[in-house]
């Protein structure tokens, strides 16, 4: 793939899954696209902390492109979002777990922890 030498001007586009609370106190599953800027490694390093500052803002990922490799730049507030992700997701039964709680109603949960 060739990039513009003069900056970044494609844009790459995938789909995350989000959570939010519903009216009735469900747990909503909603998809959004996530557009992540593709520059250069030399143009990346021109700009390296207008990225970094950039990233952190909007939480999208720039897609850095080189010669001998390819990288991906995100907040380091997304970098432990992904991590604890992984961790919960590495954990047997939790995955299951989430998603049933994730399909009870709020009027069938329990005030008390039971712990």
């Amino acid at each position: 793939m060739s990039l513009p030498k003069d900056g970044p001007r494609l844009k790459a586009a995938s789909h995350i899954s989000q959570h939010r609370l519903g009216s009735r106190g469900t747990l909503l599953r909603t998809f959004s696209e996530v557009r992540a800027t593709i520059v250069s490694a030399t143009e990346a390093r021109r700009r390296l902390y207008a990225l970094i500052d950039e990233v952190g803002q909007s939480h999208q990922p720039v897609q850095i492109h080189g010669k001998r490799g390819n990288a991906v730049l995100i907040s380091e507030a997304d970098w432990h979002s992904i991590e604890e992700t992984l961790h919960l997701l590495a954990i047997p039964g939790m995955r299951e777990s989430i998603l049933e709680g994730m399909a009870t109603e709020a009027s069938e949960l329990s005030s008390e922890p039971g712990w």
